[in-house]
């Protein structure tokens, strides 16, 4: 999977490199209208994916929640708060087409997770202290990070 990942990442980043010839650099349009995440006396929000019908994934910190995370459906509703049962903190970072969500939590370690409407999936490597799950395609694959087991664990 991960010559995959280095192969697209190549891809992408070579419509970065200018063409002689070429027009003016591309527009960035803003396709979806700023927008706050209020549940939970949310003090802090970040997006952090989107899928191509402009369905958003995000966490939020809240003086009564550390971190957990929210969907906003293109048309500007809101999910539940997305937070893993047990866990400290629960940080969604993709949403694919499906409407699958994966992200991290942490517990006694840092944990990968798929969440799939109430349904949650807890997803680690084997032979690793800890796992983080940070995007998704619509296929099915997935990237993160993984420590073995005399690796220091980050902290966020």
């Amino acid at each position: 999977m991960f010559t995959r990942f280095i192969s697209v990442l190549l891809l992408g980043a070579s419509f970065l490199v200018p063409v002689p010839g070429a027009s003016a650099a591309p527009t960035i349009q803003l396709i979806v209208p700023s927008y706050d995440y209020t549940a939970g006396h949310a003090t802090a929000s970040l997006a952090t994916g989107i899928a191509n019908d402009r369905t958003i994934v995000g966490n939020y910190a809240s003086s009564q929640t550390p971190a957990a995370g929210y969907i906003r459906f293109a048309n500007g509703r809101f999910s539940r708060p997305i937070m893993v049962a047990g866990a400290n903190f629960t940080m969604p970072y993709g949403i694919n087409n499906a409407g699958v969500v994966c992200g991290t939590f942490i517990s006694d370690a840092y944990h990968g997770f798929f969440c799939d409407g109430p349904t949650y999936t807890q997803f680690d490597l084997p032979g690793t202290v800890d796992t983080l799950v940070q995007a998704e395609n619509d296929a099915g694959d997935f990237v993160g990070l993984a420590s073995e087991p005399q690796a220091v664990r980050p902290h966020f």
